[in-house]
This record gives C-alpha cells, sequence and structure tokens, in this order.
C-alpha cells in the first residue's frame, strides 16, 4: 500500500509539474475562432464592453472614415448641451465648398453660401461619408475643422481611449487607433445617444432633390439585424468597418481594419455570427447584469487652450498650380511606337493586354492599368477635365470603365506624341513622359508603378511583365 502511494505521489508530482508549462487556454478556445481576413479585428458584447474575439485588436491602425462617428459624437455632445440644435443652419464657406470638389477628398459637392441643417449634414456625412460636410459641421460649430478634431482627440482622453485623430473625416493617414479602442468608443457613442442609430441604419438618404445617395455599408442589407455604423477605405488604412446589430435582444460591436481586398463585410458577418453563438458562454446572460456605468473619468489634466481659430492645415492641400511648360528649345520626342510582343501577369494571373515600344521601354495605356487593377490594394480612378486639360488619378476609387479597355493593339507601327495634359495624382500635379498614340494616353509602366506604389518586374527570357499590387509598403506608422 505504502509502495503505491509513493508511485501515485510521483505521478500525480509529474503531472502537476508538466501542467505548470502548459498553456492556460479559456473555455473560448474549444470553440474554433472565427476564419476571417482582416489584419485586424474585434467583437465586443454592448451590455458589458466584453471583448468575444480579437485579432490584433490592441495594435493601432489608420482608420479611415470610421473616425468620422467620432466626429459625430461631438457634434452631438454640442447638441445635447445646447451649443447648436439639429435644425441650426450652417452656411458653407468656399473653403468647404473648394474642398468638397478637391480630386481624392470630393464625394458630395457643396456650393458656397449655400445653407444646410445639422442634420441634414449629419445625413450625409454618416450614409455617404461626406467629407466636405464633416468639416463643414466643423466650421459651422465650432469655427474651425482644427476645433472639431480637437474635440475629437478630447472626447478620446475623456474615455480614457488611446488614438489619435488628424483630421475629422479619415483622409490623414496619422489617424490612429486600434480596433478594441474604436468599438469601445463606439458603444460610448450608442451609450450617450442611442438615436445615433437613426442614421446610421438609414439605407439611404435625399439630397438636393437628386436621386437616393445609397449607404456605403452595405452590412444593413446584407445581415438582418444591422443597424450601423460606418464604412472606411484609404490606401494606408485599406478596406475597414465598424458594424453593429442586434438579435434576441443582445446587441454586438464589431471592427474589422486593414483589408487588404474587399472582405469587410464577410468578414463581419462572420464575426457577428460567431459573437451571437458565443456571446452567453463568454460574457454571460443578458438577464444576469445590468449595463455598467459609464467608466471613471481619467485624473484631471492641465486645461489646454483650443487651438487658435485659424484656417485648417487641409487648405494647404489644394492642388498646387500646373506645372511650367516643358522647355521650348527642346523639340518634343515623337515618332512611331512598335506593339509589345510582351506578356502581362499580374498578381500571378496572365491577362491581355495592349503595350508599344518607344525607346526601349513598355507604354502601356492608362485605362488599361486602372481596369486590371480594379478590387486590388492599389485601385484608382481615372478622370478628365477638358477644360483644364488635366487628368485627374484618384487613389482607392474604383476605376469606371468606359468600354474602350483592353482593345487590341493596331498591328504595325503607330505614331505616338507627348500628351498635352496635366497630370494629377490625389490633387498634386506630376510632371513626366507620356504619350498618345491612337487617341489614347500611354505611360511607361515603372512611371506608373512608382506613383502608385505596385510593384513591376521583367523577366527577359519569357518577356513577361510582372505586377504584383499584394506587398505591404512600409508604413513608418504601423505597429506591428
Amino acid at each position: 500500500m505504502k509502495r503505491f502511494s509513493k508511485q501515485f505521489a510521483i505521478i500525480l508530482t509529474l503531472v502537476i509539474a508538466v501542467s505548470l508549462f502548459m498553456p492556460i487556454h479559456a473555455a473560448a478556445s474549444t470553440v474554433a475562432d472565427p476564419v476571417i481576413f482582416s489584419r485586424g479585428a474585434v467583437v465586443i458584447d454592448f451590455e458589458t464592453g466584453t471583448p468575444l474575439f480579437e485579432h490584433n485588436a490592441r495594435t493601432q491602425r489608420v482608420p479611415a472614415s470610421m473616425i468620422k462617428m467620432v466626429a459625430v459624437h461631438v457634434v452631438l455632445d454640442a447638441v445635447r448641451d445646447g451649443l447648436t440644435t439639429m435644425d441650426s443652419r450652417i452656411v458653407i464657406s468656399q473653403n468647404i465648398a473648394d474642398l468638397s470638389r478637391t480630386p481624392g477628398w470630393a464625394n458630395i459637392a457643396l456650393n458656397a453660401g449655400d445653407s444646410h441643417t445639422v442634420r441634414e449634414l449629419l445625413e450625409i456625412v454618416v450614409v455617404r461619408s461626406a467629407n466636405a460636410a464633416t468639416s463643414a459641421l466643423g466650421e459651422g460649430i465650432f469655427g474651425s475643422e482644427e476645433a472639431l478634431v480637437y474635440r475629437m482627440n478630447e472626447k478620446a482622453r475623456e474615455l480614457n481611449i488611446r488614438a489619435t485623430f488628424a483630421d475629422s473625416f479619415g483622409i490623414s493617414p496619422n489617424n490612429r487607433i486600434s480596433p478594441l479602442a474604436l468599438a469601445w468608443m463606439m458603444r460610448y457613442l450608442i451609450m450617450d445617444h442611442p438615436h445615433v442609430l437613426e442614421f446610421t441604419a438609414m439605407r439611404n438618404v435625399s439630397w438636393q432633390g437628386g436621386d437616393p445617395l445609397i449607404n456605403t455599408n452595405h452590412l444593413l442589407t446584407r445581415f438582418e439585424g444591422a443597424d450601423g455604423l460606418k464604412t472606411g477605405f484609404t490606401t494606408p488604412a485599406g478596406f475597414c468597418l465598424v458594424g453593429t446589430a442586434t438579435r434576441d435582444g443582445r446587441r454586438l460591436i464589431t471592427v474589422v481594419m486593414g483589408n487588404t481586398v474587399e472582405t469587410r463585410f464577410p468578414d463581419t458577418e462572420t464575426l457577428l455570427e460567431w459573437g451571437f453563438a458565443n456571446v452567453d458562454r463568454i460574457a454571460g446572460p443578458i438577464s444576469s447584469h445590468q449595463i455598467p456605468p459609464q467608466q471613471e473619468q481619467p485624473p484631471p489634466q492641465q486645461e489646454q487652450p483650443p487651438p487658435q481659430q485659424e484656417q485648417p492645415p487641409l487648405q494647404q492641400e489644394q492642388p498646387p498650380p500646373p506645372p511650367p511648360p516643358p522647355d521650348q528649345t527642346t523639340p518634343p520626342v515623337s515618332g512611331m511606337a512598335n506593339p509589345s510582343e510582351a506578356n502581362l501577369i499580374l498578381n500571378g494571373d496572365q491577362m491581355p493586354i495592349s503595350a508599344y515600344m518607344i525607346d526601349g521601354y513598355h507604354y502601356f495605356k492608362l485605362r488599361d492599368i486602372a481596369y486590371l487593377l480594379n478590387d486590388t490594394e492599389r485601385q484608382f480612378e481615372v478622370a478628365w477635365n477638358a477644360a483644364a486639360n488635366a487628368i485627374h488619378l484618384i487613389g482607392g476609387m474604383h476605376y469606371t470603365a468606359d468600354g474602350t479597355e483592353l482593345s487590341l493593339a493596331v498591328p504595325g507601327p503607330r505614331p505616338f506624341r507627348p500628351t498635352p495634359s496635366r497630370l494629377y495624382w490625389n490633387g498634386t500635379a506630376h510632371a513626366f513622359e507620356a504619350f498618345l498614340i491612337d487617341g489614347f494616353n500611354f505611360f511607361r509602366l515603372r512611371t506608373l508603378a512608382d506613383l502608385i506604389e505596385f510593384e513591376v518586374d521583367w523577366i527577359g527570357e519569357t518577356r513577361t511583365v510582372i505586377i504584383n499590387t499584394q506587398f505591404q509598403l512600409p508604413n513608418p506608422f504601423e505597429i506591428d
């Protein structure tokens, strides 16, 4: 009996020793995690704020237009505090009108001298992500865009949330917040102003008597019970979405960030389904807890004066004047271009394309490249301004095809001449070599690669051009 006890004690000791070095898993680890493609994601329970699932959720990222909802929170605070009303009218300044027409930032044009109610501007901010309308709310209520941004940062500090906001509408890559922090901020927004869901749930909005503007948040039509909140996209941020939905009286909030392809909606649906299936197990039944009071205010800080009421820095971002004309003492290059026999591989897939050889380099039709890069990380829109004789390339926007793309090259040499048009990339003028062939603009591929930021390789043995958009650009603000 003593021998058995001694053996049992040895075995028990070994089991305990081994267990000390084994990872400890919560009960949630027994349930398979949701499969998503977002670089950062989180699901939280609205009632408790408990994170149900995290994937790089505490790493700060660029949030794009999702931060408009922080601006909305600040505006609704101002309404609650009597600084303005939903029916107060805001007169559009010339600065805001210009901003609303700036390539890369423009989505809904506003006219200088027109006035709109706070409610009307909030609707197009939430439903159609109107950049200039967000800034207009800042000017009309607080005196400037900068003052609105100041209050957004103050709101984060008030809630003990670590975040940095550089503008009110999400264009700047200097905006930083983690998925978990943003989810918590949206929780406080809904708690403070439950009627914000009346805005975020709108499927469309009427504006200036035109066709209804459809909500950019397609989750509203894809997931039963969804009633918010906001999409976001810029090239540094990728595709983003903060969503919320209710089921059986339970509300969840999700955030997905950093999607390099458009998977934010299916990722969010996956997270919501998983969250609703597991919320009672992780956060407890809804009947077992009460909505907690808002977290304590942080210790008093030395009060900082608001920023000076000067023109916002966005004024500095207006497109520069056109570049000077080329030196007329150097005759323009022209001649005959020969069709290229090169193959093109885009992200591993062979693509049909027409190209010409000029002075030993491949030149590709601009609209062909825009068409092929659609739905990739480097998609861009091509807009033509006839009055200014200017080509505007707008990064991050889906290219609108005109039917001339990927047409076969005309056999034999074709005449070429320098294009007379000026080129703008996201509002900034660029001057480099481009040629007109049969009425279309052709650019050297490496020039476009440097401008739009994609990789180009050349395999001489097989005469193959390789374009890769699926690489991660170095980002000085990236943490992980």
